[in-house]
């Protein structure tokens, strides 16, 4: 069980959140290794990165 945005998610649904901010780190990494990024996505990808429940 874990406590996200103020309720407590069980597995599965823990797990789908994961796989979720999972997917859009990839997307935004392969945008920023594409060179294809602006600073908001650099900055978006760093904020994603720091509320990963990883």
């Amino acid at each position: 069980m874990a406590y996200i945005n103020g309720k407590f998610l069980e597995r599965e649904e823990r797990q789908a959140r994961i796989e979720a901010v999972t997917e859009r780190l990839k997307k935004l990494r392969d945008i920023i290794k594409a060179g294809k990024h602006s600073d908001y996505h650099v900055i978006l990808c760093g904020k994603t990165a720091m509320n990963s429940p990883n």
